[in-house]
């Protein structure tokens, strides 16, 4: 019987179950909100409640272990989006969410950021859900003045631009670290910006001026 919960349980995943992204997201968020983060993470209240909450929805056991992998996979993704946002060339089209760079320049970043190419021909969905969540950027019911923050495994002095700018790297300043989380911030914006230029351009197209 725990086999055949085991079983079920392994196929809950992003891929098998097109809705549990997008609600692992949402309910973690509201975890975050209500209770704050311990360190680069969820607390163990908020870990216990999801475990509750997906395992009565899908009627199986889910284990901390499985969500937690999820959390990982999809810091792991944000971070590696950030990283690219970051270049101070950074090719970034926000009409398509994708970046503007030839295939010799995606071989050298693949290099330098691991597996910098799965955003090749599309962009990080929910990107804004992902900064709330791993960047510490809200305000949290439990913990206001101290939330979790993630900082992108890049330190200043770290050429980080092989295969971009012109002569192949550039140095970090001290401040990089900074400047990073400030263009990532200023790139989500735009596409935010970008979404409601489409919407307000679409309204004045179709009002009749007398």
């Amino acid at each position: 019987m725990e086999k055949k919960e085991d079983e079920k349980a392994n196929k809950i995943t992003f891929r098998s179950v097109p809705e549990f992204r997008g609600l692992f997201i949402d309910q973690c968020l509201a975890q975050a909100t209500e209770y704050g983060f311990s360190g680069t993470s969820l607390k163990q209240t908020s870990w216990g409640n999801l475990c509750k909450f997906f395992s009565e929805k899908y009627d199986c056991t889910i284990t901390q272990k499985k969500l937690r992998n999820h959390w990982d996979y999809l810091r792991t993704q944000y971070v590696t989006w950030s990283r690219l946002l970051a270049r101070t060339v950074h090719g970034y089209n926000a009409e398509t969410n994708t970046f503007d760079w030839s295939e010799e320049q995606w071989i050298e970043l693949d290099k330098t950021i691991k597996n910098a190419s799965q955003f090749k021909k599309k962009g990080l969905e929910d990107a804004g859900k992902f900064q709330n969540l791993f960047d510490g950027k809200f305000s949290t019911r439990a913990n206001r003045d101290t939330p979790g923050r993630v900082e992108p495994p890049c330190s200043a002095g770290t050429s980080t631009t092989a295969g971009v700018s012109n002569n192949g790297s550039e140095s970090r300043t001290s401040h990089g670290k900074k400047i990073m989380r400030m263009t990532t911030r200023l790139i989500l914006v735009s596409i935010q910006r970008g979404v409601a230029g489409k919407g307000r351009r679409k309204w004045r197209k179709n009002q009749v001026i007398y």
